[in-house]
This record gives structure tokens, sequence and C-alpha cells, in this order.
């Protein structure tokens, strides 16, 4: 028989079979025969093709021959289910449109609870530069005044939350923008 390092024992075709198929043994016992975590040795066990679903047969899921959770309960747990059940039938919010405006409102900006500020990330101040400071009507550039497919421009490469530190600009103009006043390749941090 090979001697096979205790390291190394879960990655041999022939040894992994022995245990799983032969012995029976579940992946998670092997696991920890072998120290590693159980995600590892089914990973191995799926490679060498042991087993074909992704993920090991959940012991708590429902089996043939298991009885649901609600059979079998007594007529007064019944009659609440059932209750509980007409009660939230079909239930729905009305809500008027000026409810869900206001509603939108109080969550704007710093009183919502993601809201990270000038922390926030890159795509993130885009975003919301984009939202508030909408591409002009008639797509002319604001730097050449051309109409041209335009883009948002940092002025300054600081990335904060202002408006007026952003520009929409047609792509030679933002390059030719960025060279002349030495941003271009200057990195975002935060």
């Amino acid at each position: 028989m090979i001697d096979i390092p205790d390291n190394f024992s879960y990655k041999c075709c022939g040894w992994l079979f022995i245990q799983y198929k032969l012995l029976k043994k579940s992946g998670i016992n092997i696991a920890k025969e072998c120290n590693k975590s159980p995600e590892t040795i089914y990973k191995w066990i799926r490679k060498f093709k042991f087993i074909k679903n992704k993920h090991p047969i959940n012991s708590t899921s429902f089996k043939k021959g298991h009885l649901p959770w609600n059979k079998n309960l007594t007529k007064e747990t019944n009659e609440k289910l059932k209750k509980i059940g007409e009660l939230h039938k079909g239930k729905t919010w009305n809500l008027t449109e000026e409810t869900k405006k206001r509603m939108s409102i109080s969550r704007l900006n710093d009183a919502n609870g993601r809201w990270r500020g000038d922390k926030a990330g890159y795509t993130s101040i885009h975003i919301w530069i984009t939202k508030n400071k909408p591409k002009p009507l008639d797509s002319k550039c604001e730097i050449c005044r051309k109409i041209k497919k335009l883009e948002l421009s940092s002025k300054t490469h600081e990335y904060k939350r202002d408006i007026d530190e952003y520009q929409w600009a047609c792509r030679s103009c933002h390059m030719n923008y960025d060279i002349k006043n030495n941003l271009r390749g200057k990195k975002y941090d935060n």
C-alpha cells in the first residue's frame, strides 16, 4: 500500500474514493480527519466526479417519508394559523403619490443610513453627479461648444460631491483638458 502524507491525502483520487464511496464517510468527517474545511473536501470530491451536484445534500432538507411541519397539528393551532393567514391575505399598502415622495425625500443624502458623503467610491460619486447634473439637452460640450457625445469630466480630479467640480465634455476636450492641467494618470485616492 502507498503511504500518502496526511496533508495531501484528500487530493489523492484513490484514497478519497475509498473514504467517500467504499467506507461511506461524509465529506464533513473526511474534512475533520484531514484538518480541512468541508468545502475543500467537497471540491475535490466534485473534481474527481464522485458526486455531480455542486452542494452536498442538506441533512435538514425534506426527504421522502418525512412529515411536513404542519401535519398532525391540533385543531386549535390550525385555527390560529388560518386566522393569521386571513388577516394578512391580500394586504397591500395604498400610499398616495405625495406620501411616496415624502418618504423618498426623507431618506435622501445625509438622512440615509448608508450615506458616505465624500468618502464614497469613484463610481458612486459619478452616479450621484450624473443624477444631480444631467447632460445638457443640446448635447454641446462645455469646452468647445460642439455637438458631440459627452462624458462626465472632473475638473480637479479630487472627486468630491460638488457639482461645480464636474463638466460635460466630449472625449477629445476631456483628454486635452486633463493633459493641459497635468491631471492625466492622477489616481483616485479615498
